[in-house]
């Protein structure tokens, strides 16, 4: 399966235009939260993708939130994803 060459070129701190509902601002969460887990269930993604999405979950939650993140391949048909390299990278970036 091919993916697209530019999806390879965008940067890690891709800081893309979010856009959700102007009353969310306002919202006080309580100071105690428990923390969470995130699940990335993926299937024939390119390497660089996952960085991101793992770098993006990473930079974008409160750290004493964050339990882990947990990358699930979802049965690729393509060559496997060396995701030890990929999870070298995020220990760096951090």
């Amino acid at each position: 399966m091919a993916y697209s060459v530019s999806k390879e070129l965008v940067q890690l701190d891709n800081n893309h235009i979010v856009l959700f509902n102007c009353r969310c601002k306002d919202i006080k969460f309580p100071e105690k939260l428990p923390n969470a887990s995130v699940v990335i269930v993926f299937c024939n993604e390119a390497p660089s993708a996952l960085l991101r999405t793992v770098h993006s979950v990473i930079n974008r939650s409160p750290p004493h939130l964050l339990h882990e993140v947990v990358l699930l391949d979802d049965f690729s048909d393509r060559r496997k994803i060396n995701l030890v390299n990929i999870l070298k990278l995020i220990v760096l970036l951090k």
